[in-house]
């Protein structure tokens, strides 16, 4: 479909559930924002499609560890040009490394300073996920001067992005369509060339046998997942906990709730990613599950154990998702209380922890820094995301340990251990994992081209170079 924007032809149409909002790197946090940022700004390293870190701007780098922390040594590939052609070198890093460290990003990251034009010698915690740390976006002082591949040539925040290509000057177009109705009816019409994880769970299969529609699908980063207050009186009980992740049955939820997209997930770190453990596996069993309550020394009382208060937001398919998954819960016993809330007050309610069970989705997760964020108790609120207040000085010990890893495969064991923990204590209930969902039209895109694209996981927009070329 082509559009005209002060006389230049759009290329290429794209849609999201939600548009950009903020294109400023430190403050591009939302999803939708970061995923056009990524295409305005390249990063010292990035992911690859398995979740592993790989150079981007970096042409050489190493880490040598020392008693409390660790040096990183990082050479930046010499002859990248911004858009107005100013040389991408380590005083351009260093402006951008400063600016996110000004926004209370990168932690880990104590000092750094140039050690030539191309060369920057960083001091950073010891911590094995520092890598991660060093994927945000490059930019110069003027932001807007892109050192990726796309120039900004129009934006209207909440709306939509026009960028041109560095490499071609072929326009995309990139816009938020919030309704579900209207957001297929354009792509259907033609008016929307793809969709990026914005094909509705309940029209998958109408959008799937659409004329000169192709749908493609992948694992995905994002988690829907429950969280226990475990500082309520009857959550507090590992065995109760235990018991609510037996109650559920995973396999129907994904398949009546969201159309079987989505896949059985057995931790807060997706599947794909090289740190992920199938841990212990909780099957779907009502009786296990009322018998562990009953372990725990509860006793029926006209027909429930005891009443839980389930908060959640307003949004209409997330109400349709706690629904069915409480139905399993009154099914053993566990009478729930659903308390939808605008999403300012229900969010000041879970990091208050005036809650019993909320339910929310991980969205993005790349790195297993997630553990000591949603897990540590260090991480308390307003310190980090453990809204559980779950405490386990064990669990505590070996994400430390795995922090401190000087290799991959010492850091793997220790995650895993950490993940076989949080599986026995149950304080958060990993209900599936979103599938990618991309449909694009086969009218405007060939199905040969777009199938041999590189698609990294999460609704990354980075495959467009390669539609567009």
């Amino acid at each position: 479909m082509f559009f005209y924007f002060t006389f230049l032809i759009v290329n290429l149409v794209i849609a999201m559930e939600d548009a950009p909002t903020n294109l400023y790197p430190p403050l591009a946090v939302s999803a939708y924002s970061f995923r056009v940022v990524e295409l305005i700004h390249r990063s010292l390293f990035r992911v690859n499609q398995n979740l592993e870190p790989e150079p981007d701007l970096v042409e050489k780098y190493s880490i040598v560890p020392y008693s409390d922390g660790i040096t990183i040594f990082v050479r930046i590939k010499q002859g990248l040009k911004t858009c107005s052609g100013r040389n991408i070198d380590s005083q351009m890093v260093l402006g951008a490394i400063q600016k996110y460290k000004d926004y209370g990003r990168i932690k880990m990251i104590r000092s750094f300073r140039n050690k030539g034009n191309y060369e920057i010698l960083i001091d950073a915690e010891k911590n094995s996920s520092i890598i991660y740390e060093l994927m945000l976006p490059v930019f110069p002082e003027n932001w807007t001067d892109c050192t990726g591949d796309f120039e900004v040539v129009d934006f209207s925040p909440g709306y939509y992005v026009l960028l041109r290509s560095r490499v071609n000057g072929r326009t995309v177009l990139i816009k938020g369509v919030k309704n579900d109705i209207t957001r297929v009816l354009e792509f259907e019409k033609g008016d929307i060339d793809i969709l990026v994880n914005a094909v509705p769970p309940h029209l998958f299969h109408y959008v799937s046998s659409l004329k000169n529609i192709d749908v493609f699908t992948q694992r995905s980063i994002n988690i829907n997942y429950i969280a226990l207050n475990t500082r309520n009186p009857f959550l507090s009980k590992k065995e109760v906990r235990q018991a609510i992740f037996y109650a559920i049955d995973r396999e129907k939820i994904i398949n009546e709730v969201i159309g079987g997209q989505g896949d059985i997930v057995n931790s807060l770190i997706p599947s794909v990613s090289p740190f992920y453990c199938d841990c212990a596996r909780y099957k779907y069993d009502p009786k296990k599950s009322v018998e562990l309550i009953e372990s725990a020394g509860f006793q029926k009382k006209n027909g429930y154990f005891f009443k839980l208060v389930w908060k959640t937001s307003t949004v209409k398919y997330a109400i349709r998702n706690v629904k069915a998954i409480s139905s399993y819960l009154e099914k053993v016993g566990i009478k729930i209380e659903i308390l939808p809330q605008e999403f300012q007050k229900f969010f000041s309610d879970i990091v208050a922890g005036n809650y019993d069970i909320f339910s929310l989705n991980i969205v993005g997760v790349k790195s297993p820094d997630i553990f000591r964020f949603m897990a540590h108790s260090d991480s308390f609120p307003p310190k980090g995301a453990n809204r559980t207040f779950f405490s386990n000085p064990y669990f505590d010990q070996v994400v430390e340990q795995a922090e401190r890893s000087e290799d991959f495969q010492t850091a793997k064991r220790h995650y895993t251990k950490a993940q076989e923990i949080l599986m026995e204590e149950c304080p958060y209930i990993p209900i599936y994992q979103i599938k990618d969902i991309i449909a694009y039209r086969t009218d405007r895109i060939q199905k040969d081209k777009f199938r041999k694209a590189k698609f990294v996981p999460g609704g990354s927009l980075t495959f467009i170079n390669y539609i567009l070329d």
